[in-house]
């Protein structure tokens, strides 16, 4: 066998071994949203932010992930998020230029992962500036300073012609003057605009079930544990032994120390911290306990 031959089945060798090392690898990851958008309104930018894990346990670096936004029969585009300063966190702004409802899918390691879909409201009417409005005429001040006048002329012509009627006018007069000066007897208060309660455009109320069921797709919950009140389009299931939790149902108390810290309940769990905060544990353990 001639020292060529060699040093071409060596090279063949290194490749295929630089080929099939991502399929020994698994060649999957977990796409676990940083939390659900809220207030999206068209045409004003929002961030959206998520960490790739592979295998669902390790940080992914180095990646190019990209979210496709589709609104069904109308349009549709993608852009491309970039890794920031923590090792497989990555983040894209991006500004939804229509009203809808929203499908998208980030894909950042392997097969595209579908997201809960976003309902994009269209903007609010701003207040436009207008100008300074004249004050408008004081007609209670003016009552006042009438009745008082009147008052001093009346009481005036009471001590010098010693007359009733002239006493009972002015006792009238003043009377009128000094109700005015009574609390309440003034223009009834209106509630301001601004103290009044403001409801969040396109913001349904929902259950905290729903809350819940939305974040088992976002956070990748649905990746490795089936659950079929969480049917996600698209969703791909990896078999890792996870347990299926259509029928499963435990204490909160046990649920909210393993979303907290999976690793307190079990060493030997592969199941990541994903850093969820407190409303999102209460959330996830109403869906799973949810009939």
């Amino acid at each position: 066998m001639s020292s060529r031959f060699r040093v071409a089945i060596a090279v063949a060798l290194i490749l295929s071994l630089a080929v099939s090392i991502p399929a020994f690898a698994g060649g999957w990851a977990v796409v676990t949203l940083d939390g659900l958008p809220v207030r999206v309104v068209a045409g004003e930018p929002l961030t959206i932010g998520f960490m790739v894990r592979q295998h669902g346990i390790s940080p992914a670096p180095g990646l190019s992930p990209t979210i496709t936004f589709t609104l069904p029969k109308e349009e549709q585009f993608t852009v491309t998020a970039k890794e920031d300063d923590i090792t497989g966190h990555y983040s894209a702004t991006v500004t939804l230029p229509k009203e809808g409802d929203w499908n998208w899918i980030v894909e950042a390691y392997s097969f595209p992962q579908p997201m809960p879909v976003i309902t994009v409201v269209a903007p609010t009417a701003t207040a436009v500036s207008q100008p300074v409005a004249a004050e408008p005429v004081p007609y209670m001040l003016i009552i006042r300073m009438a009745a008082f006048g009147l008052g001093m002329l009346g009481l005036f012509f009471a001590l010098r012609t010693k007359s009733r009627a002239a006493f009972a006018v002015t006792a009238l007069c003043l009377a009128v003057g000094l109700a005015s000066f009574i609390p309440g007897s003034t223009v009834p208060k209106v509630e301001a605009q601004d103290d009044l309660p403001v409801q969040a455009a396109g913001e349904a109320s929902i259950s905290q079930a729903e809350f819940g069921r939305r974040l088992f797709i976002a956070k990748g919950c649905i990746t490795c544990h089936l659950n079929d009140k969480a049917q996600a389009r698209d969703s791909v299931h990896i078999e890792m032994g996870a347990p299926n939790l259509t029928s499963f149902s435990a204490s909160e108390e046990v649920l909210r120390l393993r979303l907290k810290d999976p690793a307190s309940v079990n060493s030997n769990t592969k199941m990541p911290d994903l850093n969820l905060s407190e409303a999102e544990i209460e959330a996830l353990i109403a869906f799973i306990n949810s009939k």
